[in-house]
């Protein structure tokens, strides 16, 4: 080929059409050839849409029945999520106690570790919608397998138990429903509250953190925003009493009233096995000087249990010991009234502490604590709920002077009625952004047999008691504690 030949043929296959130039490669199959294959599906119609009849579509093959159907018509679909619907955490809570009791050497001081392990999982698919389960298992590695109680009724031994688990929604926006087991906790007074009448155990005043569990209810809030009010209607599925019928099913109205500075809630409840109780809260600030009082009125005991008549006490040293007499009766009017008041004095420009004071009267206590270990045997002993007159004084100190991560609380509990008394110190300090450091130091003193310097001393009396039971009386109570939350 002459050299003019070739740049003409060059020239040539340049000027082809540039359509030529869009086509794309042929395939392996286009090329060597391909088996046959089923005919297409047809194409994919938008979500919420029906398919329309096709005039001449193949029949498809029967292993295709899926993909022809007909997708789910509007409403039925799952609705679009959030980014970030489910959050999960939890905290571990290590705790490490120990008494001094009276005459024991410090090798024979008793020793438990009641830690708290939480598990949380909050889902939250719209603003509209809540779902919450929190798990809580309480694992003491110091308390042999056969302990599964102490004297006082309280669980010591390895138990996992559900806390919480509830959804919560609105309607129109102007009624919001929590149905589940969920945390209610009613009263304003700092160490005791007769009005915290959806919990059965209550709270120890000196507790720093509540352990109690949920309760299963159906709560419908109604707010009135403008006003600052609110209203409460609750369905209790849980009581003193197996709710296994319809009509054990509890039930409790609470309206919140704000009026100025005086707040005021009233609330009602019935339990079957139980009398209906009225409860009454109020807060209100004079001055500086806040004050506030929480009164739980009716007839009956709020739990459902009898109060006792001593006929005769106990004679422990007698052979065999004598327990005693007593009458179970049921309480006519019987109200629990606490009032309290505080003041906040700011000793720098950005630093104050708070003072306070609270007197609790309780019909339902007892006037000789010769009863006590009565009280113990039938398990409705609380240290703190078994005298008819007493006073706390507490002081809080958060944050002092450049310690802001660090808190102390100064508290003391006076039982008038059995001239018994214990004075605790709490310390908290946040170390690391997320590790909480506590301890704590506690002193008892009055006389001894009380309600916070209990004392039991039994003799053997074979066969009757083979063992004698000789709990001393305490002294002090130390603790120590690490807390991370996530």
């Amino acid at each position: 080929m002459s050299v003019r030949a070739a740049l003409l043929l060059v020239v040539g296959l340049a000027a082809l059409p540039a359509a030529g130039q869009d086509r794309p490669r042929p395939s392996e199959e286009e090329m060597f050839g391909a088996p046959a294959t089923a005919p297409a599906a047809p194409a994919a119609h938008a979500p919420g849409a029906y398919p329309q009849p096709a005039s001449r579509a193949p029949a498809p093959p029967a292993d295709a029945a899926l993909e022809t159907a007909s997708p789910s018509p509007p409403g039925f679909t799952a609705p679009p999520a959030p980014p970030d619907p489910l959050k999960i955490g939890g905290m571990l809570y290590l705790r490490l106690d120990s008494q001094w009791q009276l005459g024991l050497p410090v090798s024979a001081w008793p020793v438990t570790s009641p830690n708290l392990i939480d598990l949380y999982a909050d889902v939250r698919p719209n603003d509209r919608v809540r779902g919450f389960i929190l798990g809580r298992a309480q694992v003491n590695p110091l308390v042999p397998d056969t302990v599964q109680q102490s004297v006082y009724g309280q669980v010591l031994s390895t138990q996992v138990v559900l806390d919480q688990a509830w959804i919560r929604f609105d309607i129109e926006r102007a009624v919001f429903v929590t149905v589940g087991k969920q945390q209610v906790s009613w009263g304003v007074a700092r160490f005791w509250n007769p009005t915290d009448f959806l919990h059965f155990r209550k709270r120890s005043p000196l507790s720093v953190f509540d352990e109690r569990q949920g309760e299963w209810m159906l709560k419908l809030h109604v707010p009135w925003e403008k006003a600052g009010w609110n209203f409460y209607g609750i369905l209790l599925f849980s009581g003193n009493q197996v709710v296994d019928q319809v009509g054990k099913i509890g039930g409790a109205l609470r309206a919140e009233v704000v009026v100025g500075s005086l707040e005021v809630a009233g609330e009602v409840v019935a339990r079957s096995g139980t009398l209906p109780r009225l409860g009454v809260e109020a807060t209100w600030g004079i001055w500086e000087i806040d004050l506030y009082g929480n009164a739980s009125l009716g007839k009956g005991t709020p739990n459902g249990l009898p109060q006792w008549n001593m006929l005769a006490p106990p004679d422990w040293q007698a052979s065999p010991p004598d327990v005693g007499i007593y009458d179970p009766y049921e309480p006519g009017f019987a109200p629990q009234v606490s009032v309290g008041a505080s003041w906040s004095w700011k000793y720098d420009d950005i630093h104050n502490l708070t003072v306070g004071a609270e007197y609790f009267y309780n019909s339902l206590g007892y006037s000789d604590p010769a009863i006590y270990p009565w009280l113990i045997f039938n398990q409705q002993y609380d240290p703190s709920y078994v005298g008819r007159n007493q006073v706390g004084l507490y002081v809080l100190v958060p944050k002092p002077w450049n310690w802001n991560d660090t808190t102390f609380i100064f508290s003391t509990l006076a039982n008038l009625t059995d001239r018994t008394f214990i004075s605790r110190v709490d310390y908290s300090v946040l170390l690391l952004t997320y590790l909480r450091l506590e301890a704590y130091a506690a002193v008892h003193y009055g006389l001894a047999g009380g309600a916070y310097r209990f004392t039991l001393d039994i003799p053997a009396s074979p066969p009757y008691l083979s063992q004698a039971v000789n709990i001393p009386p305490p002294v002090a109570d130390f603790g120590v504690a690490l807390r991370i939350s996530l």
